[in-house]
């Protein structure tokens, strides 16, 4: 099954957007990886942190702007 069908059936599975899906997943992936972490903050002005950028269109991804899962199925934090 390609990543794009799984991608599609998954926000279908917790009842949100591709988008929301990700994003979250993205946003897991930077949490996790210190190696990426250490990498970033060597390249970050002094003071300064990531910021989000909006997507070429000007809408940012957001939670509020997509639909939320439900609540009894958050993205899965734990490795198989």
């Amino acid at each position: 099954m390609q990543i794009r069908t799984k991608l599609h059936k998954y926000a279908e599975f917790i009842d949100s957007s591709e988008p929301y899906v990700v994003s979250e997943a993205l946003r897991l992936l930077f949490r996790k990886d210190d190696e990426f972490k250490a990498w970033l903050e060597q390249r970050e002005p002094a003071g300064e942190s990531v910021q989000h950028q909006a997507e070429p269109n000007g809408e940012g991804l957001s939670k509020s702007a997509s639909p939320s899962p439900k609540p009894e199925r958050q993205l899965s934090t734990q490795r198989s």
